[in-house]
Parts: C-alpha cells; structure tokens; sequence
C-alpha cells in the first residue's frame, strides 16, 4: 500500500508543471511577442494615445531591439494614422510665458510635431527618453523656452538638427543636377511683422540662409533615388514669410511606390497618398489657383543617421 501511494506521488509530481513551468509556458516567446508587435502596429493605428505608459515602453523597448531604425520610423509613424490635427499642439507647457501648452502628447499633432515625436520614438527605449529625446530635437541647447525653440524648419530645426546629428540633409546628393538653391534673407523689421515676431520681438538670430530643393516638375524624375522613411519638406516662395519650408512629412516606400505621410489640416489629420497624386493636388491648390498668396517652388529632402549624436538631456 505504501509502495502504491509513493509510486502515485511520483506520477502526479511529473503530471503537472511547476510554478516556474507554467510562468515559462504563459510567457509569449520573443518571435511571437515580434509578431504581436508588428500586429499591434498594424492594428493600432492612431491609438498610441490610449496605450498605457507601461504598454509603450514595452513597445519602445522592443522597437529598440528587434528594428532598425527605418523599421522604427515606419512602425511608430503607421500607429499615428487617422491621428486627429491641431495646430501649434505644444509648447512649453504651464509654466510658459507665451505658449502654454504642454510639452507632448500623443493625441494631436500637426506636420511638425508628427515628424518630431515619431523621430524621438524611434531613438528611445522608454517614454520618458522620448520626451527628453523630443526636447532635444524642438529647442536649441535643450532648453525648453519659447525664444529657444525652432521655430522655422529651414533656418532653424533643419540646422540645429543636423549639428545634433539627428538628420541629415540629402537633396544635393540625391537629386544631383535637379537641385536647385533657394535664398532668403530675413530682416529684423521681416522678422518683426511676422506671427512669431510679434509674440516675441527680439532680433532673429538668422539673417539669411540657403535651402536646396527639387523643382515640382522635376520630382517624378529621381523618384526611383528616393529610399524609404525619408524626411520631404515643401519649399515655397512666400516673400511675407520668414520661412520657405511650410509642410513636412515621411515619405514611404510600398512595393516600390512612393507615398507621402503626413499631419495636413487640409486632409483631416494624419494620412498618407500616393507621392504623385498629392503633388498634383498640391501643385493645383497653389499654382492653378488666382486665390493662392504662395507658390510652391518643390521639396527638399533628409534623412535620420542610423546612429544619431547623443546629446544631453533638456533643460528648463
């Protein structure tokens, strides 16, 4: 009897898992914790938003170890999908003097702030890097105040950027013999009769620069140079407006078609378009139309170095 009772102590003691067993076969193996990632991805769309802090840095951590950072700028830029647009969403939040709002958010973004966030998302493991990380990337030196911030995307967030090392300027390399110099020159009376000049009247700290771009009727021509996840800005001729740069976004390579990703109040938020069905919108909105005040002269592009600079964290 005793023989009996020992051999069915042994039987049920190999029957069942133990408690580190059954947390290993709970636990989803790292090719599927990929895939239900890249589902998310797909799945998720816009509702970064409603992921809990602790689900996103998962995310982040994930993104950071399993993706380049092509895959990375993809991944987070397709989750802002149907994102809902609002301009001017940031600022430097409560304790600001001229633009309170907060510093990030994930709910609303415009073409700026769309383009910021998914680039400090995909240099980040957690959501508290990504915020120092977007700081960085929107403020001179870091330093969180409105007079620091890059305000204007050719003379300042293009030029601040690429000394950090978090974008490069490509459009001479890649467009060869179609890019074309653009030059501004920005007084203080310019600066002063602006939008930005107004809330903050102090010189501009730039008095001209040079952005080079592919004339519209060129694009279609070094289509096939242009790699994928690349940054595109819109250069136009605005003689009343500091900058020349007034719309931004990714441009997204599918099966070798080009698409253009981006936060347009004019479509509705966060979308993206074939390349050449948004250009000839764009060129019929400002050039055919007697009403426009711009022309848009073409674009100009960059693209984010696999190993950005490191730069310390911002500063208030």
């Amino acid at each position: 009897m005793k023989l009996s009772l020992f051999c069915l102590s042994i039987v049920l003691m190999f029957s069942f898992p133990t408690q580190s067993e059954a947390a290993r076969k709970r636990r989803p193996s790292p090719t599927a914790q990929s895939t239900q990632w890249h589902d998310c991805g797909k799945r998720c769309r816009a509702r970064l938003y409603k992921m809990s802090t602790k689900r996103i840095d998962r995310l982040l951590r994930y993104a950071q170890r399993a993706l380049n950072v092509t895959q990375r700028l993809e991944l987070f830029g397709r989750m802002f999908l149907g994102g809902r647009y609002k301009f001017g969403p940031l600022g430097e939040g409560r304790k600001g003097r001229w633009d309170r709002d907060p510093t990030f958010r994930l709910d609303k973004v415009d073409c700026v702030t769309f383009i910021e966030t998914v680039m400090a998302m995909a240099l980040s493991r957690s959501l508290k890097e990504t915020k120092r990380v977007m700081q960085q990337i929107r403020y001179k030196d870091g330093i969180i105040r409105y007079e620091y911030r890059n305000h204007f995307t050719a003379q300042q967030w293009l030029v601040e950027n690429e000394k950090k090392g978090y974008i490069k300027r490509a459009t001479k390399a890649l467009a060869g013999k179609y890019a074309k110099p653009y030059a501004q020159k920005v007084t203080n009376a310019f600066w002063r009769s602006s939008y930005w000049g107004r809330r903050l009247p102090k010189p501009f700290r730039i008095k001209s620069y040079t952005v080079w771009y592919v004339p519209l009727k060129d694009v279609h021509k070094i289509a096939h140079r242009l790699p994928n996840l690349l940054w595109m800005g819109e250069v136009f001729d605005q003689p009343s407006h500091p900058s020349s740069i007034a719309h931004v976004g990714f441009l997204v390579r599918k099966k070798g078609k080009l698409y253009f990703r981006h936060a347009n109040i004019g479509r509705r938020g966060v979308r993206e378009e074939p390349l050449s069905k948004y250009t000839r919108w764009r060129q019929k909105y400002y050039d055919d139309s007697p009403k426009s005040r711009y022309h848009i002269l073409g674009y100009t592009f960059a693209y984010m170095p696999m190993t950005p600079t490191k730069t310390a964290s911002a500063k208030k």
